[in-house]
This record gives structure tokens, C-alpha cells and sequence, in this order.
């Protein structure tokens, strides 16, 4: 199993080959922040407890949004837990898998059920909709449409750290989300150019390593070029 990575005081990244989670610490515990594929939920709590030394200690699970490797073992943690759920309004009908993501390429679709087939999800309540804007536990939520519906990202100011979800992925550098399987790559832009008016000292992203020095001027350089 591999072992959660400190990329900041209180962060932790949780790294599968095809997708990162993230442990952070918040108010009376952790979050869990995604869940990676489905069959991730052992390797999930497991990291919890090496963090912090209880898997008891994870007080709640966030989405950045619902595409599979990010809500993979969702409804395992929750039935294991019982912990709360918060997303944005548009990703609960991805997390009760009464919707799928729609591509704008047939070609892609196909590819994409071919990666990641749905067949394996459960479905599983959202309990709390996050409000654009707000502060939970010292992370602002912010809006980030583009790549995904409901897509967000987490920002601790104080701290200066951002988990940006898949806005951008860092695998042969910094750049922006693989267009075929983004949405809308104008909008996913402007989130880019969006973070990158953020102070970022530290960055993690759904795929590829964390960014722990210079992550603020890295992501203003993809934002000058998308």
C-alpha cells in the first residue's frame, strides 16, 4: 500500500495510479477530500490512520466532483464510516448513479466506459451542497466549471494551499485537463486563469504529483497560455 505523502502541514495526498485523494486536517479530525476508484476504501482509511493513527478520526468526505475516479469508493465509505458527504448541488446525481458523464466525442465515451466502467459504482447520498464562496474548516470552496459538472476546488488562505481537483493535471508538468474529457475547455480556462489570481504556495491536483515549491507561478504560467 502506498504510503499518504505530506505535501503541507495538515495535507496529506493519497496516490493511485490513476487519480489522488487527499486527507486534510479540519475542526475534530480530518476530511477526506475524493475517493478515488471503487475497491479504494481500505487503502483510504488506511492512510487516515496513519496520519492521525484512528481511521475514526475522518469527520467528513468532499468532492472536488463526481467523475468515477473521484467518487470510486464513495458509498463503501460512507457505509463504513457514516461520516457526512458535502459536494456541489450538481454532482449528486453522479453520487446516486442516476447520471453519467456525457463526452463530446462518441469516440471518447467509448473510451471512456472502456477505462472506467460504471458497472462497479453504488450509488450514494450527498448530505450537504457546499455554497460557492463559503469556508469550511479554513478551506474556502470555489467555483471551478470547465471540466466536470459541480466542479470545485478547496483553497486554504491562511495556509496558501490549493486542491484543485482536475481544473489542471501535473503528468509531464503543469497543464490543463485532458481535453476530450473536459466539458467545456473555455470555461475550465477561465477557472484556470481564475486560480490563478490565488496566493499558492502548495498544490495538489486529481493526477499527477503534488506541487510543493513555486505552485502559485506555475499555475499563473498554464493560465497565460490556455
Amino acid at each position: 500500500m502506498p504510503a499518504p505523502q505530506r505535501i503541507a502541514p495538515g495535507v496529506y495526498r493519497i496516490a493511485i495510479l490513476l487519480a489522488n485523494a487527499y486527507v486534510v486536517e479540519i475542526d475534530g479530525g480530518v476530511a477526506l477530500i475524493d475517493c478515488l476508484m471503487p475497491g479504494d476504501t481500505s487503502l483510504m482509511l488506511n492512510s487516515v490512520k496513519t496520519v492521525v493513527g484512528d481511521a475514526a478520526a475522518l469527520k467528513a468526505i468532499w468532492l472536488t466532483h463526481g467523475d468515477i475516479d473521484h467518487v470510486g469508493s464513495l458509498a463503501e465509505l460512507k457505509e463504513r464510516t457514516g461520516v457526512p458527504v458535502a459536494a456541489h448541488p450538481l454532482v449528486a446525481p453522479f453520487a446516486r448513479c442516476e447520471t453519467i458523464r456525457q463526452f463530446r466525442s462518441p469516440l471518447m465515451q467509448a473510451v471512456s466506459r472502456r477505462m472506467f466502467p460504471t458497472g462497479p459504482l453504488r450509488p450514494s447520498q450527498v448530505d450537504r451542497f457546499f455554497e460557492i464562496g463559503e469556508t469550511v474548516s479554513g478551506w474556502q470552496i470555489i467555483d471551478t466549471p470547465g471540466h466536470a459538472p459541480g466542479h470545485i476546488a478547496f483553497y486554504d488562505g491562511d495556509k496558501r494551499i490549493l486542491i484543485g481537483g482536475d481544473t489542471m493535471m501535473n503528468l509531464g508538468g503543469l497543464r490543463p485537463s485532458f481535453g476530450p474529457f473536459t466539458d467545456d475547455p473555455a470555461l475550465n480556462a477561465a477557472s484556470i486563469r481564475q486560480l490563478a489570481q490565488l496566493d499558492v504556495a502548495v498544490a495538489g491536483f486529481g493526477h499527477g504529483a503534488a506541487i510543493t515549491q513555486q505552485a502559485g507561478e506555475k499555475i499563473r504560467r498554464v493560465a497565460r497560455n490556455v
